[in-house]
């Protein structure tokens, strides 16, 4: 069951999707958030893996963040990290105060830059999250997310940058936002993971109506400095990465739980790219599998070692 949901974030309203099971029994459940892709909204790959979690037994929520889809904001499309991670904050609030969810089993999944935005999050707020999954995890500042260096070389780098510092000023003075494409067109020279980007979103298989093909300029500069690696080594929660054997950005996940100081996985899916994670369902279903028992797992050590009562 799906019902319509808002909570609010950086004095915006925030839309979610939040999937709870058919049954009318009183025992508690434990809860995953769902957080999206950096440019996605709820009702693509994370309403996907909410549903999913739901029939493992799992209450769920996918949320559109602050500037997208159907939540408030303003600039749109605004990439901004640390508003992100405040998003995320806010929606394990809400969910603690659903009287049907068992506090001691509450957990976050980050798809593809949710990941990141997870793991910043969760560093301090490991007194409320039990532990940490991400499915095609990227990390890294956004240079090393995209591949910029490769795709338009340093100087195209600096330029971007300095562009991203004038959008920024001319808002300020004008009111006016300017963007540039979420995923951009691509053609035989393209790099791999912007053409398996451009796959999903691009095309039937991520249309929805309320995804913007768009990001922000001005977001450029504060997504460049941002990474969550530091936040990764200060996980003393358990932690899984989900990625594809395929997926050009599996070094992401890799490298984070080589991070990782404890109770960590790197669990890698044989086949699959970084998008075909996102909706592929021979894909998808193992992941959910796996998450599954990741979750449940962490909640059973976790009342053990704690002699918390299992509702």
């Amino acid at each position: 069951m799906k019902q319509n949901i808002f909570f609010y974030s950086n004095g915006n309203k925030i839309a979610g999707d939040l999937y709870l099971p058919e049954s009318k029994q009183t025992e508690k459940r434990p809860a995953i958030i769902v957080v999206t892709p950096w440019g996605g909204v709820k009702n693509q790959t994370a309403g996907i893996y909410a549903k999913k979690l739901l029939s493992e037994g799992f209450i769920t929520l996918a949320f559109d963040h602050s500037s997208y889809g159907q939540s408030e904001g303003v600039p749109r499309c605004n990439e901004d990290p640390l508003a992100k991670v405040e998003d995320i904050k806010n929606a394990i609030t809400y969910m603690e105060d659903i009287n049907s969810v068992d506090k001691n089993g509450l957990f976050v999944l980050g798809i593809c830059s949710g990941a990141a935005y997870v793991a910043y999050a969760a560093a301090t707020e490991q007194h409320r999250v039990r532990a940490i999954a991400t499915v095609s995890g990227y990390f890294h500042d956004l240079f090393q997310r995209l591949y910029m260096t490769e795709a338009i070389g340093k100087n195209g780098l600096i330029d971007l940058l300095a562009n991203a510092r004038k959008a920024k000023d001319n808002y300020r003075l004008t009111g006016i936002a300017e963007y540039i494409p979420h995923i951009p067109d691509i053609d035989d020279n393209s790099l791999e993971i912007v053409k398996d980007f451009y796959s999903y979103y691009r095309t039937e298989r991520g249309t929805t109506s309320t995804y913007v093909c768009k990001t922000l300029l001005s977001s450029i500069e504060q997504l460049g400095s941002f990474s969550a690696i530091p936040a990764v080594k200060a996980l003393s929660i358990p932690s899984l990465f989900v990625a594809g054997s395929n997926a050009k950005s599996a070094y992401e996940s890799e490298d984070a739980n080589a991070a990782a100081t404890e109770n960590n996985e790197l669990f890698v899916i044989d086949g699959a790219n970084h998008t075909d994670l996102y909706d592929q369902a021979q894909y998808v279903d193992q992941a959910v599998k796996r998450l599954s028992s990741f979750y449940k797992l962490a909640i059973e050590n976790f009342k053990t070692k704690n002699k918390v009562e299992v509702a």
